[in-house]
């Protein structure tokens, strides 16, 4: 709280940090009923062009699946730790990245098809959007 009294005051605003992703939980059905890298984790469905997670090489699904009337974007990569913390929900990664200001550094352990590597992204600042 003292953080967002002290943007306040500082620069008349709060920034947030920002990835530039859309994300999805891996679900154990969806785990169950498609093949995927690991089954537990969080998808990156979407990468916003010019954004952080673009710029540090994220890649987004390019597959559309439906499993239990959800749909899901496969094929790109599978976040399971920020900055060796374990996130199994899209939840868990969001709140990883709210700890952090614009600026600092978060390390994902991703999976991309067999592969497991670590990506260091330099988070932005979330952009403004308009209400409707």
């Amino acid at each position: 709280m003292k953080e967002v009294v002290s943007q306040l005051i500082e620069h008349g605003k709060v920034e947030h940090a920002f990835l530039g992703v859309d994300l999805a939980t891996i679900s154990k059905t969806l785990a169950a009923n498609v093949r995927l890298p690991v089954d537990h984790g969080v998808l990156i469905e979407h990468v916003q062009s010019g954004s952080p997670a673009a710029r540090a090489g994220l890649r987004g699904g390019m597959s559309q699946v439906v499993v239990d009337g959800e749909s899901y974007l496969i094929g790109g990569d599978v976040v399971t730790q920020a900055d060796n913390i374990p996130v199994e929900t899209a939840e868990q990664l969001r709140s990883v990245i709210t700890s952090k200001k614009p600026g600092d550094q978060l390390t994902l352990q991703i999976h991309r098809q067999n592969e497991t590597k670590e990506v260091t992204v330099t988070l932005g600042t979330q952009p403004t959007s308009s209400v409707g």
